[in-house]
């Protein structure tokens, strides 16, 4: 590996430029969320709760015979489990606000897509300056 493969590799694994990376990431999903909002003309609210669920397993059966009736009992068996049950409900949408809080959003983002570049620019041109060993050092910690 040369030296600037070296530098790319412990940069882009960088603690501080994967922490800008989440943070741009969780804007974009925010940015996204508002613009199919806007598109649909309404916000989607969804509760959620836990529910149990019995499902049958198995059935056991026995007979036996008294006098000139054979009488069957049988017992169901049933394992539980929870799933999670929603429901949705549309919400009016305040156009200008949704409008207002994607552009708010959207220049964090810029924001941090610049502090990633920084960052990572800054771990770069540190890492250029390692030897092979020191780099080694840095990727183990």
């Amino acid at each position: 590996m040369n030296t600037e493969q070296r530098a790319d590799f412990l940069c882009l694994r960088d603690r501080s430029v994967k922490n800008f990376q989440q943070e741009e990431a969780s804007y974009y999903a925010i940015i996204s969320q508002i613009n199919q909002d806007l598109i649909r003309g309404y916000k989607i609210h969804t509760q959620c709760r836990q529910v149990e669920v019995q499902t049958p397993t198995s059935v056991n059966c026995s007979s036996y015979n008294a006098g000139y009736q054979v009488n069957t009992n049988c017992q169901q068996n049933t394992s539980t489990s929870t799933h999670q049950e929603c429901t949705e409900t549309p919400v009016p949408l305040d156009t200008a606000l949704e409008k207002q809080k994607l552009a708010q959003f959207t220049d964090r983002k810029q924001q941090a897509e610049k502090n990633r570049a920084t960052a990572y620019y800054n771990c770069y041109d540190r890492s250029m300056q390692l030897t092979a060993e020191e780099a080694y050092q840095v990727y183990k910690q």
